[in-house]
């Protein structure tokens, strides 16, 4: 009906939900060097989080609700600025805290590319898909896609996923913003990202004052090497309007499925796994017996049926 169910009255700029949406990290654009964290439902705060240096920015949640993601911007105001580093911290909601604040990505790291912002973390919740970029605006930023895992000691471009060295132009550095689908799908990890390249005879605008956005998605290794490109080419989603230079992509899962009824993968399924049943000849969320079957969930090869 239109009627707004959290609370929405105080300045928040980007925000970090937890996997649960039970509690939510804000305050990018306050004007201060601290983000918030309340429940969903109810502005007191309950911790906060404040780097050593500079003010934080584009916060994330780490899949399995454990740790949160940031940029650390030292100058500039909370939408436009030139130097960022990558940071982590341990997050509990339960007791709420924010602690052992780690600078993953510092600015300094490439002085081409001081800015490292807009986190999103794997599945797995070890590996951290940032944007690199001259400018933390993307309107004719030169930036990049990277992951980096949880500590920063392993750093590694998308070179597939950012066309560098393959799209003409400055094409393979202008890609942002990305963001992973929560779950591993088909072997892979799954990330979106917005990208102002040429798409064939659609999108052919090359200026980087009027060149449009459009989403693009990479399959992601779910074991990234050092020194080897983790990402996959990718490809454009079909439906877009062609005329924006404003958007970030964001996945919505279905909601879970409960025992009994039909499902294709063990995602799918609140609890249990997608597994076959003779009795209505179909495949559906249950208890796991024996062996993983296809698309439901393992520890190591020898775990499943296939």
């Amino acid at each position: 009906d239109g009627a707004s169910i959290y609370a929405t009255d105080t300045a928040s700029g980007f925000e970090a939900i937890s996997p649960t949406g039970s509690h939510v990290l804000y305050g990018q654009s306050t004007g201060s060097n601290t983000l918030t964290l309340s429940t969903s439902t109810d502005l007191a705060t309950i911790a906060q989080l404040t780097p050593p240096v500079g003010q934080p920015a584009h916060p994330t949640w780490s899949t399995d609700g454990a740790k949160v993601a940031y940029g650390v911007r030292t100058n500039g105001n909370w939408l436009d600025f030139t130097a960022a580093s990558l940071y982590s911290a341990d997050i509990d909601t339960a007791v709420p805290s924010i602690t052992n604040q780690v600078e993953l990505v510092p600015s300094s790291a490439d002085a081409a590319y001081p800015v490292n912002t807009y986190p999103s973390y794997s599945p797995d919740s070890k590996w951290i898909a940032f944007q690199r970029s001259n400018t933390a605006r993307t309107r004719a930023a030169l930036g990049e896609v990277w992951i980096t895992n949880a500590d920063g000691s392993v750093r590694l471009p998308l070179t597939k996923m950012n066309g560098t060295g393959l799209l003409p132009g400055v094409e393979g550095q202008a890609t942002y913003q990305p963001t992973f689908l929560p779950v591993a799908v088909g072997g892979y990890f799954w990330l979106v990202a917005e990208s102002e390249r040429t798409y064939g005879n659609t999108l052919t605008d090359t200026n980087p004052n009027t060149r449009r956005k459009q989403l693009w998605v990479s399959a992601i290794s779910t074991d990234p090497q050092q020194g080897t490109d983790p990402s996959n080419p990718g490809f454009w989603l079909p439906g877009q309007e062609l005329g924006n230079q404003n958007m970030r992509g964001a996945w919505a899962l279905d909601p879970c499925k409960p025992l009994g009824e039909s499902c294709e993968a063990g995602f799918e399924c609140c609890e249990g796994f997608c597994v076959f049943d003779p009795e209505v000849n179909d495949y559906v969320c249950g208890a796991q017996e024996g062996c993983s079957p296809s698309g439901s969930a393992c520890d190591t090869a020898e775990d499943c049926c296939d």
